[in-house]
C-alpha cells in the first residue's frame, strides 16, 4: 500500500507482489487528501480492508 497526490505517480512505483497472477488496482477511500492504492488478484471481490471501503480502479 502507498499513498501518491495523482495515479500516474503511483503507477510507475507499484510493486506487483501477485506474479503471475493478474491484479486490479484498488483504491482506499478515506477523508484526507492523500490517495490509497493497493494491487490485488482480479478475482478478489472486496468491499472493505481494515475497516475501509475500497473502490476498484482499474
Amino acid at each position: 500500500m502507498d499513498y501518491k497526490e495523482d495515479l500516474k505517480e503511483y503507477d510507475s512505483s507499484l510493486k506487483d507482489f501477485w506474479n503471475p497472477t493478474k491484479t486490479k488496482l484498488v483504491q482506499f477511500i478515506v477523508d484526507n487528501n492523500q490517495y490509497y492504492y493497493v494491487l490485488l488478484p482480479i478475482d478478489v471481490n472486496m468491499t472493505e480492508m481494515y475497516e475501509v471501503n475500497l473502490l476498484d480502479v482499474k
